[in-house]
């Protein structure tokens, strides 16, 4: 009975209250350092710079180009930055089955890969949504740059030369 006795008193006492409440707190406290941290991280990956890719153009089969531009499929190089991969189911791509590995069969997936081209005077869109099957593997230009313009968007290219606002002109 004395043992009911002295916990009834530590409750009247408003004790337990005190450590419920710190402990709610630290809880409250870490829940906002923890969405703080994320809301950083998925910023960061906005505004970290994507890695430039060229891609060979596998031009036997150009049937399979979900969505690629006439400028870009007469070509036999893609350049451009990887914004999505996503695998699709393969009966939405009835005429793909000629060109599939057996994996990709038996898995019964294939690969659509969004690649942001940018240079909007060039070509009609910034995007272009192309299979991988019509793709090889990928690799890094050399000497290219990704120039964040205040019009138009993103230019892929090679420097050449740089012109001051005087008209001089750096090669």
């Amino acid at each position: 009975m004395s043992r009911l006795k002295s916990l009834l008193s530590w409750v009247k006492s408003g004790s337990p209250w005190i450590w419920l409440t710190g402990g709610a707190v630290s809880i409250s406290m870490l829940s906002v350092l923890g969405l703080m941290l994320l809301i950083g991280w998925k910023g960061l990956t906005y505004f970290w710079p994507a890695p430039l890719y060229q891609w060979q153009v596998d031009s036997k089969d150009l049937s399979l180009v979900v969505d690629l531009d006439e400028t870009v499929s007469q070509q036999d190089v893609l350049i451009g930055q990887l914004y999505e991969r996503k695998y699709i189911p393969i009966e939405q791509v009835p005429q793909a089955h000629d060109l599939l590995s057996p994996q990709n069969i038996a898995t019964g997936l294939i690969q659509r890969l969004s690649i942001k081209v940018a240079n909007r005077e060039l070509y009609p869109a910034d995007f272009v949504s192309i299979l991988d099957v019509n793709l090889l593997e990928p690799t890094t230009p050399r000497d290219w740059a990704v120039i964040e313009r205040s019009r138009g968007g993103y230019f892929f290219g090679k420097p050449v030369g740089f012109k001051t606002a005087s008209g001089t002109f750096y090669t």
